[in-house]
Parts: structure tokens; C-alpha cells; sequence
């Protein structure tokens, strides 16, 4: 279920199934809610409500690769480090791992376990360390040579770590986890088939775990298959609710389907809690552009815009388009001029710049871009807007014989291609610009209608690929 503007976890009577992954899940940090369930009481700590206390029963996190019986001098010591480790401590994690060292010195798992802790903080290099120490004690220890594998890739994304994996596999066929990461590799090399045969396998060794689903949806989405790619996002979601990778790839499909106000739903949650995304809150002023929420998508592509102002280019025209619909001719001028000159074959972004110089009364250079955008319209929706909006611009600069074309241009496509409100714009603006001529021995006058050019601009265009929504067209001034 979805209620516009709040995401809450649907109840489900499905358990993540425990698997042996060597450190916190991506699930580890909790966020907030999805579709249909009752939120418990707030509790009282700051930020967001944390998605775990929406769960219909107590979640633990993903368990340690292995539970290595500790020794009575070390015992109390290691709970401690364990209850640090639950809360994402990783300095008081790695203080109390290393005060056991001494105690273990044979022990693989401690120097791994502190090699994670550092991996989780971002350094890279200090993790290496110690799963080179952890392989010093025991090189058929698996975890350490994937925990390699992952610290190479966050220093270096391009690093080749397939080797990496392979030890990793050679030590522990049965370790899942090796299997899903590599997977996750090749996606991101964009060798979908190996990624496949390594998620089945995940799927073997890590059977209900949301993350396999995930790396299933991504792997489906790259093949452009996203009706199988949601449906294992959907998975993913039913199986754990407390993992925002879930929420970015649910948006992101729901974007691809035109599904706006569940994608809205996802990215309202997301961004609730990665506050510093700047790309998912340009993707959320796109989805609420789509949703007419004009005043919400300048407030969100500002949020958007403050984080990363170049790294958000391509959605500028959204906030261009949301300025025009709210009568900001200069903003909107401002935001079309990056959208043009980060994509200047953008049909929306040239189509929105015509209308925010026609906005400002500049119907020359609104003529100008409205040329360009003749060029770009590749469906009867977007010939729609051209036709329309180049009728306009043509009234603005006093050229009525061409206004008057363009007019008939648009009555000659489908209907469905426009929204009733522009077609009988057009009719009206007829009647008053091509005057009625008189019949012959007193009949009824009659209005005359310009025909159309014999070659309009809709004859040279290939039908569309994905169908353009068609916004409400302004009042004429």
C-alpha cells in the first residue's frame, strides 16, 4: 500500500535468513519506512526513526563470518567488543579487538574483524593491514582474501580483483558471500552472464538473503529488463525493510515504469537518511516535477544543487521547468542555460527554455530555441508542444500568418496527442486570427482556416521510443 508523502514497512511474516557475511550488511544503518504498515512509537534519540523499530519483530544484524569460541581471559572483553560492534563503533570496536589480540595471538579472525571495522570508516589501507595479518596467521582463512578484494576496490574501483575472489572461493566453496561480491563486480564491469551464474550460487549458499535479490535486481536492470529487475527489488524489499540500497534501487525503478509516487515514496525515505545524497535528491525534484508539485521541486533541487552543484547538471532542467509553471521567467532562464550546455540535445530542456523566454517576453530568442526543438521531437506528443509553443512565440512577434500555421499544425495531429485545454486554445486563438469570410448571396459566414504546410515538421520525425508526458500549457498573455 501507498500513502502519498510517508513511506511505512509493509508487515511480513518473512524473516532475513541469517547468513555468514563477514561484517554489517549495508542494512546495518537503519532508515525509516515503505509500504503500508503502523509505525511503533518514536522513540526518543535524535534523527529519523531507525527501520528496525517498524519491523514486526526483533531484527538482528547480519552475524560474524564465524564465531570463534573465545577464551575465558578473553570473553568479557570480546562482549564488549561485540556490543560496539552493534552500534557501529568501530574506534571503540577496534580498541577492545586489539586488547585481545595479546590474549589470542593465533586467532585469524580477530585481526580480520579490526581490518572490517577500518574498511567500515573508509581506510582502506589500514584494513589491508590487518587482513594481511589475519592471513599471516592462517592463509586459508577465506574472509580475509574477499576482505582484500573489497579494500583494493575502495581505494581503486577499477582494481582487478577477480584473483581476490578466486582465493577467497578456492579457500571456502561454500562461502556465499565471496560469490555475491564478485557478482557485484561484474555488474559493475558490466559482464552480466558471470554475475548471474555467481548470484546463483549466493542464491545457493545465502538462500531468502535480501542482498542476493538486490545484486539480482541490478544485474536484470543493466540488462534493461526492468520488469524482472523490480520484481526481485520488490524481493529484496519483502525480505529486509532496514537496507537503503533497497529504497535508491526501488526509486530508480519505479522512475523507469513512470511509477512516480511510489518512486516519490522510496526517495522521500532515502533521503531522510542519506542526507548528503546529492544525486537521489535530484532524482526526488525530477519525480516531483512529474507529480506538479512545482514549489516542492525548487526546494529539493536547491537541497540538490547546494550538495553538488555540477554533479547534479542533468537535472537543472527540472527545476527550469518547475520556475516556468510557477511564473519565474529569470530563474527558470538561469537553470536552461546549464541543462542546454550540459545536453543540448535535451528536447525537454529546449522546449523549456523557449518557454521561459517567452515567459520573459524575449520571443526572439524563445524562437530560437523552439527551432532547435522542432529538430528534437520524436513523437506526436512532442510535436504537440512544439506546434503549440511555436504558435505562441509566432503571436509574441507579431508573425501571424506563421502563428496561424503552426495552430492548424497542431488541430492536424491525433487528439491524444495534446491535452483537451490546448486544442480548444488553438480554436479559439483561429476564430480570432483568421477573420470569418462572407458566403456569396447572403449564406452564413463562415471562418476560413490557413491549412497547414504541405511538409510540417511531424512528417520527418520517427515515432517515439518512450512517450513524453505533455504539462499543462500557460495562459496566454
Amino acid at each position: 500500500y501507498v500513502f502519498f508523502g510517508l513511506i511505512l514497512p509493509r508487515q511480513t511474516n518473512l524473516r532475513p535468513t541469517e547468513t555468514h557475511t563477514p561484517g554489517p550488511s549495508p542494512t546495518f544503518t537503519a532508515t525509516p519506512t515503505l509500504f503500508g504498515a503502523t509505525a511503533i512509537p518514536t522513540r526518543v534519540f535524535g534523527g529519523p526513526t531507525p527501520l528496525w523499530a517498524y519491523l514486526p519483530q526483533t531484527y538482528t544484524p547480519t552475524p560474524l563470518y564465524v564465531n570463534t569460541p573465545r577464551s575465558p581471559a578473553s570473553i568479557d572483553q570480546y562482549r564488549i567488543a561485540q556490543d560496539a560492534y552493534k552500534k557501529g563503533d568501530w574506534d571503540a570496536f577496534i580498541l577492545n579487538m586489539e586488547l585481545l589480540q595479546p590474549l589470542e595471538p593465533d586467532a585469524a579472525d580477530i585481526p580480520y574483524y579490526i581490518g572490517e571495522a577500518y574498511r567500515f570508516k573508509g581506510e582502506g589501507n589500514s584494513a589491508i593491514r590487518y587482513y594481511n595479518d589475519a592471513l599471516d596467521i592462517d592463509d586459508n582463512f577465506a574472509p580475509a582474501y574477499l576482505g582484500l578484494a573489497r579494500a583494493r576496490l575502495l581505494i581503486n574501483p577499477n582494481f582487478n580483483a577477480e584473483n581476490l575472489f578466486a582465493e577467497a572461493i578456492e579457500r571456502d566453496p561454500f562461502y556465499g558471500e565471496a560469490y555475491l561480491e564478485r557478482a557485484r563486480f561484474y555488474i559493475r564491469r558490466d559482464d552480466i552472464q558471470d554475475a548471474l551464474e555467481d548470484l546463483e550460487q549466493a542464491q545457493e549458499y545465502m538462500p531468502g538473503s535480501s542482498e542476493v535479490y538486490l545484486a539480482l535486481a541490478s544485474a536484470y536492470l543493466a540488462e534493461e529488463d526492468i520488469e524482472q529487475a523490480l520484481i526481485y527489488a520488490e524481493e529484496a524489499y519483502a525480505l529486509d525493510i532496514t537496507n537503503l540500497s533497497t529504497y535508491r534501487l526501488l526509486s530508480d525503478l519505479y522512475i523507469q515504469v513512470e511509477d512516480y509516487p511510489r518512486a516519490f515514496d522510496a526517495l522521500q525515505l532515502y533521503t531522510n537518511y542519506e542526507v548528503e545524497d546529492a544525486t537521489a535528491f535530484a532524482k526526488l525534484g525530477l519525480v516531483l516535477y512529474r507529480l506538479g508539485e512545482y514549489e516542492q521541486v525548487v526546494t529539493i533541487m536547491n537541497r540538490a544543487i547546494d550538495l553538488n552543484p555540477n554533479g547534479v547538471r542533468d537535472y537543472y532542467v527540472y527545476r527550469g521547468l518547475a520556475n516556468v509553471e510557477l511564473g519565474n521567467g529569470e530563474e527558470a532562464l538561469d537553470d536552461f542555460a546549464v541543462a542546454v550546455a550540459e545536453d543540448d540535445r535535451n528536447f525537454e530542456a529546449r522546449i523549456g527554455y523557449a518557454r521561459a523566454n517567452y515567459l520573459d517576453s524575449k520571443f526572439g530568442n524563445a524562437f530560437l530555441q523552439i527551432e532547435v526543438a522542432i529538430d528534437l521531437a520524436e513523437t506526436e506528443e512532442q510535436n504537440a508542444l512544439v506546434y503549440y509553443w511555436l504558435a505562441k512565440i509566432q503571436e509574441g512577434r507579431d508573425d501571424i500568418g506563421e502563428a496561424i500555421e503552426a495552430w492548424n499544425a497542431l488541430l492536424d495531429l491525433d487528439e491524444d496527442a495534446m491535452t483537451e485545454e490546448m486544442r480548444e486554445e488553438a480554436e479559439q486563438r483561429l476564430d480570432v486570427l483568421v477573420p470569418p469570410t462572407s458566403t456569396p448571396r447572403g449564406g452564413a459566414s463562415t471562418p476560413t482556416r490557413t491549412p497547414a504546410p504541405a511538409t510540417s515538421t511531424s512528417s520527418n520525425l520517427t515515432p517515439s521510443r518512450t512517450p513524453t508526458r505533455t504539462p499543462s500549457p500557460t495562459s496566454t498573455p
